[in-house]
């Protein structure tokens, strides 16, 4: 039996796939079915239904079960044999594989109570290459959800790129170290999800993790959040209140977008990472810590440190252990795994029973997603919603087409900033501060474009400009048109 490597990186023997199946080898089709699986899959045949657990605890490495709905003659049928199955082995998806043609029982199975990952019927038309293609995908996300590493308490590192699979031997190197990690990406490519990752397979896995975005703290307010206070120490210091550090003793404290931090708190964070000590605001008794500190920023930090804006010896102290994140649009590879995965969480959160053809698959894998995950999520998330068909195609998306012009400049800086003005993670002022008047007209007009895209024509320039921080006139003004919302649908 030849063995091959799966998508997590562990070597393993041939997939193994339980097909239970009461008819199995009485009729022409299960030829034609065992000629048309790829070799590398192992299949196990059951007839008996009653026996279909059985099995699973006797081969502890089934990934994907393939289950029939009527057994003659039998204890039990396959809605109660599905149901035990998901009940024991939630891990493991089911493939119901019927010639009961059904539409009511395949919504009740599939979609409303998400038990079942697809409903094939059986048949000598049966279209072998969909069936390949699902009983692959679930092989796929059987190995992501069982690999522990990728686990963590808001979801699932999903992925089987080389960038991805190089970000999960980097977390399971530094995982059980305290080492500082600085993990570096744009927006949106799940930077919080790794610093999860790390936490819950650390040795700290049982302590405190608190996450917390630079560039939420206000100036005012920040080194109380980060540090605490002592009564009295400002106006509104009515009583002592313990900082992050403080909260996260023991644990893990996660600081995103850390390249908004300005300098006088940079040297108190530095002194804090040095001495392993901090001071509330007010006070004067010095207070011990011990915090394993995370780190992550969209930013370049090296050209930061060039132009004054951040501290070298602080970028030193936290980029002991460096995790880059690579953009969706270079692990397109990435996206067909992504949209199963948030188009089965969104069937189950809003009782549906969505599905993409493949020309639709194809569409997703070649856009640029210039918000990354999050942008590719809440486009799923809406199209789903708005969508009255359960199959979406081409034209479900058709506002993700581009222009060729569009497309060629969909991977430049501007567009890159553009989604980060539209997924709120930059405003007005710092396009102001990173770039030449010329250039914040052409990125506010990508902008708007994909605020039209993401949520609709209609109000995107009210939508955009709240997002950035300034009025609508304002916005109007600023990319040099007069727009109103009779002429935005």
């Amino acid at each position: 039996m030849r063995c091959k490597t799966d998508s997590v990186g562990r070597k393993d023997m041939n997939d193994k796939i339980l097909f239970v199946d009461d008819k199995w080898k009485e009729e022409e089709w299960d030829i034609e079915f065992k000629k048309r699986m790829p070799k590398e899959w192992e299949f196990i045949y059951e007839k008996r239904g009653d026996n279909a657990l059985q099995q699973i605890k006797k081969n502890t490495d089934i990934k994907v079960v393939l289950l029939d709905l009527n057994f003659e003659g039998q204890h039990k049928q396959g809605e109660e044999i599905l149901k035990e199955i998901r009940t024991e082995f939630p891990a493991i998806p089911v493939i119901i594989l019927t010639a009961i043609n059904d539409v009511p029982t395949a919504r009740k199975l599939c979609f409303d109570g998400k038990m079942a990952s697809q409903y094939i019927i059986k048949s000598k038309n049966l279209d072998y290459e969909k069936l390949k293609l699902e009983i692959s995908g679930c092989i796929e996300l059987y190995n992501l959800q069982t690999d522990n590493i990728r686990k963590t308490d808001k979801g699932i590192i999903i992925g089987k790129s080389k960038a991805i699979e190089e970000v999960l031997q980097l977390i399971r190197r530094v995982c059980k170290r305290d080492t500082p990690v600085l993990i570096t990406g744009e927006s949106g490519t799940g930077k919080e999800l790794i610093a999860r990752a790390i936490q819950i397979n650390s040795n700290r896995k049982e302590k405190s993790f608190i996450a917390r975005s630079c560039a939420d703290l206000s100036e005012t307010t920040i080194e109380s959040e980060l540090f605490g206070h002592v009564r009295g120490a400002f106006t509104n210091a009515i009583k002592d209140k313990k900082g992050i550090f403080e909260l996260a003793d023991g644990g893990t404290i996660f600081l995103d977008e850390v390249g908004e931090l300005k300098g006088d708190i940079q040297a108190k964070f530095l002194r804090v990472l040095q001495e392993k000590e901090i001071e509330r605001v007010g006070g004067e008794k010095t207070i011990k810590i011990d915090v394993r500190v995370i780190a992550a920023t969209h930013k370049d930090l090296g050209e930061e440190i060039k132009r004054g804006d951040f501290r070298e010896d602080l970028y030193y102290r936290l980029n002991v252990f460096p995790i880059h994140v690579s953009p969706l649009r270079e692990r397109r590879e990435d996206i067909p795994l992504l949209v199963k995965y948030f188009m089965n969480y969104f069937n189950t959160e809003h009782r549906l029973g969505k599905e993409v053809n493949d020309a639709a698959m194809e569409l997703l894998a070649s856009y640029s997603w210039p918000g990354n995950i999050r942008e590719l999520k809440n486009t799923l998330e809406r199209v789903m919603l708005r969508s009255d068909t359960d199959v979406l195609d081409k034209e479900s998306f058709s506002f993700l087409n581009q222009s060729r012009d569009e497309k060629d400049d969909g991977d430049t800086e501007d567009s890159v900033w553009a989604g980060k003005l539209v997924n709120e993670e930059k405003k007005w002022d710092d396009l102001m501060e990173n770039f030449a008047p010329g250039r914040h007209k052409k990125i506010l007009k990508k902008a708007l474009i994909q605020e039209e895209k993401l949520s609709g024509s209609w109000g995107a320039t009210g939508r955009l400009a709240k997002k950035i921080g300034i009025n609508r006139s304002q916005l109007s003004q600023l990319i040099g048109e007069k727009r109103d919302e009779q002429n935005e649908l």
